[in-house]
């Protein structure tokens, strides 16, 4: 049992980070959509365990409409009386599934977290600091659950859209660092100041991202007020002021940074030799995370833009932190985090 669980701790490992970032993509595509609120009531949806696909299968006996009021109320719609009648007017088959389905893959990766944590156990592991970190993904996982429904509750209250986002980070920053410390791999040789360039690299791209979501959170609410519609493109850029300036300013610096370190590792043959894919990667997915920022920008937000701009920043955190991981100082002893992990 101990040896067919030991071989399936990296896979676990590997499927709750993939199924994270899934999550990451999905909560995308509902913030882009504007189908937040697709299912206003949680943990159910529209009172059922799978969503009707026609308003004509909404059972109202299973719904408090006072849920509808506070929710149609906050989303611009307080003028809209709820009655059984509003309710199947407004009901929409495409937000209420892009919700649904994003509430499955959070389930499903927090089942994937769990199996993780009982694998590590089961293998006889003598990592006290890995199950102590499992055990904090889990519990990360129902906080973040516990916090999807305060958002659904408070109608998406922009600070709390923005903290869950963050707590996303967290979860695939622990999932990253749980599959390194479950994989053995060839550390990657590197110089002191190298490495403080890495931790800048994560520091920054982190502080990106939530400036970044700030950004959205203003966007968000100058179009319930009726500002920045179609082609209202210099009312926009009024409207971001000085937060999107500093977005415009992180944005150079996460490039710079990330630019620099791309070309000191490639200046290093055996970096190269330990991360011969996740360099390369590295430099493309911060130019294609600033050609996404420029057309969000230049072409008005168009929505299937949104989601790829936000995964392309997970996945720079993801890959600059992977760097970090395996990295180590030139004569030092390998550690649980290097090529023993």
């Amino acid at each position: 049992m101990r040896g067919i669980a030991e071989r399936l701790l990296p896979r676990a490992a590997l499927l709750t980070l993939v199924l994270l970032y899934l999550v990451v993509l999905a909560g995308a595509v509902v913030r882009a959509t504007g189908s937040g609120m697709g299912c206003p009531d949680w943990p159910r949806c529209y009172g059922r365990l799978v969503p009707p696909l026609k308003a004509e299968e909404i059972d109202f006996a299973r719904l408090d409409l006072a849920k509808y009021r506070k929710s149609w109320a906050g989303h611009g719609r307080a003028e809209v009386e709820v009655t059984e009648a509003s309710v199947r007017e407004n009901f929409s088959a495409m937000e209420t599934w892009i919700e649904f389905l994003n509430r499955c893959l959070g389930a499903v990766s927090g089942l994937a977290a769990l199996a993780t944590l009982v694998l590590a156990v089961v293998s006889g592991r003598r990592d006290g600091l890995l199950k102590v970190v499992l055990v904090g993904q889990v519990v990360l996982f129902g906080v973040v659950a516990w916090l999807g429904k305060v958002v659904v509750d408070t109608n998406l209250l922009p600070w709390k859209i923005t903290l869950h986002m963050m707590l996303a980070m967290g979860l695939i920053t622990t999932g990253l660092w749980i599959r390194h410390r479950v994989v053995t791999r060839r550390g990657m040789v590197v110089s002191k100041s190298l490495r403080w360039h890495l931790v800048a690299c994560v520091v920054a791209v982190v502080a990106q991202t939530v400036v970044g979501t700030q950004v959205r959170e203003i966007v968000d609410q100058a179009k319930l007020a009726g500002c920045c519609g179609d082609g209202a493109q210099v009312k926009l850029e009024a409207v971001l002021g000085v937060t999107f300036a500093w977005h415009r300013v992180g944005a150079v610096v996460v490039v710079t940074l990330v630019g620099l370190v791309f070309f000191r590792l490639r200046a290093r043959g055996e970096c190269v030799e330990a991360a011969p894919v996740l360099i390369p990667v590295l430099g493309l997915l911060v130019a294609m995370e600033y050609v996404a920022g420029v057309v969000l920008i230049r072409a008005n937000l168009p929505a299937v833009v949104q989601p790829v701009h936000l995964l392309l920043a997970f996945l720079v955190h993801g890959v600059g932190l992977s760097l970090l991981l395996r990295s180590r100082l030139r004569g030092s002893e390998t550690s649980a985090m290097g090529e023993e992990a």
